[in-house]
């Protein structure tokens, strides 16, 4: 399971196994709010903090959840589901 933090300031995305809830790896990007980045910016963001917190390689995910700052009504929730 990922879990991302889209904040102002910063994105945040981590691993964790998701019956015990161990962190596995973490990553972080620029900023993530969904109304005031470019969306070719925020997609790169994503990409920064995932491609952290995923392992070489890759592998299975599970599920993906996601807090983007701006991310509520006036089109931050479907730019913030796009750029995932």
């Amino acid at each position: 399971m990922v879990g991302v933090d889209a904040g102002g300031t910063r994105t945040r995305a981590r691993l964790a196994e998701a019956a015990t809830g161990r962190v596995l790896g973490e990553g972080t990007g620029g900023a993530g709010n969904a109304l005031s980045v470019a969306p070719d910016a925020l997609v790169r963001h994503l990409g920064e903090a995932l491609c952290g917190a995923l392992p070489p390689g890759g592998g299975a995910v599970a599920a993906v959840v996601g807090g983007f700052a701006g991310g509520g009504p006036g089109g931050g929730r479907e730019r913030a589901h796009a750029a995932l």
